[in-house]
């Protein structure tokens, strides 16, 4: 009997070891993708910034002949001149960072020449519990205007996640091209899109509890880029109470998540996070 119970425990072990290496395996990341990651990571932690504050900047992302992945932050719009640039650069086995605004004053609140990470806190707090940017968006104006008395203000004001997505020119494939060429579904897409964010930003329990995911228009998600079928997964998320009485409109990890996926292999070659705060939370 302990001898059945014993080979019991161990086909048990064997089934559960199965099944996580399974789910390990169902999430894969281009290089480009983890390099990405990495040279993210170099610009928060040398600068101590959180991933909620790259929503007030525009993200670029490119890979160089080497193989060299460098990720460029720039401030959006008017906070270029404050926020200045942010760059990443890994080549898989290092990361390094810089910031283009180094050595300027900071210690102004948003008087400042240049905001760093005290004035992103503040920037966060403000847009977060009172629904608004306008002071210190109207700070950064100033600054801009007269840093150049030509400077004009732009007619529209983009987020980083509408950034990504207003970028994008490329055709959208039919549902024929779709279904031909998909090796997953649209469901299993969304899965993948779904753990892989709670891999890259630790999501609660709740939190992946609450994540939606945002359709759009049927097949809306799909684009042909550099000949492949891609799929970009928008899930959301909103856990603060959404009211008018002054209480907290977002909590850490609110916002949208975009998730970059090769609809032909199921490997993650981009992701994005932004809290939205930048579009008034």
């Amino acid at each position: 009997m302990k001898r059945i119970i014993k080979i019991g425990m161990l086909v048990l072990l064997a089934m559960m070891l199965i099944t996580n290496t399974a789910f390990a395996e169902k999430v894969q990341y281009s290089e480009r993708c983890m390099k990405a990651r990495e040279a993210e990571k170099a610009i928060l932690e040398k600068y101590d910034l959180g991933p909620e504050m790259l929503g007030y900047f525009l993200r670029n992302v490119d890979e160089s002949p080497d193989g060299a992945v460098t990720v460029v932050l720039t401030g959006a719009n008017d906070l270029y001149y404050v926020l200045g640039v942010y760059t990443g650069t890994s080549d898989g086995t290092k990361a390094s960072a810089s910031w283009s605004n180094e050595g300027k004053k900071t210690n102004e609140g948003f008087r400042a020449e240049a905001w760093d990470k005290k004035q992103l806190q503040q920037m966060v707090a403000i847009s977060g519990t009172q629904r608004t940017m306008r002071p210190y968006y109207d700070a950064a104006m100033e600054i801009a205007e007269a840093s150049d008395p030509d400077y004009k203000q732009p007619e529209e004001y983009h987020t980083l996640t509408e950034e990504f997505e207003w970028e994008t020119t490329t055709a959208h494939p039919t549902h024929d091209e779709i279904e031909a060429r998909s090796k997953f579904s649209k469901n299993e897409l969304v899965e993948i899109a779904r753990t892989a964010v709670q891999e890259t930003y630790d999501l609660t329990d709740e939190q992946m509890k609450a994540l939606e995911t945002e359709e759009g228009e049927p097949d809306f998600r799909y684009v042909i880029e550099d000949d492949q079928l891609i799929y970009r997964a928008w899930l959301h998320l909103a856990l603060a109470a959404d009211e008018d009485d002054g209480i907290t409109f977002w909590v850490p990890g609110d916002g949208s998540y975009v998730v970059v996926i090769n609809a032909e292999t199921g490997i993650v070659d981009d992701i994005i996070y932004d809290a939205e705060l930048c579009g008034e939370g």
